[in-house]
């Protein structure tokens, strides 16, 4: 087991870099180039915060999917 890595500021949990790689994509950046503006670097975390957004609004859709599906057969099964 690896460390725990927080990544686009959602806890993923205990997981090496190659799981983390395997589910969202490989980094952008690892660290900073050299040379970064301190604009370039805000630039950097709000676009960071934007993929977490979406990778967050994904995640949501696909349980509500779920929650939605589920009920279905739940109200299909109970008339029956």
């Amino acid at each position: 087991m690896g460390p725990l890595i927080n990544i686009r500021r959602h806890l993923l949990g205990v997981v090496r870099q190659a799981d983390v790689d395997a589910i969202l994509g490989p980094a952008r950046h690892r660290f900073y180039p050299n040379g970064w503006s301190r604009r370039e670097i805000q630039l950097f975390w709000k676009e960071e915060a934007r993929f977490a957004r979406e990778i967050v609004r994904e995640g949501r859709a696909k349980v509500r999917k779920i929650i939605v599906q589920q009920r279905k057969r739940t109200l299909v099964t109970e008339l029956g």
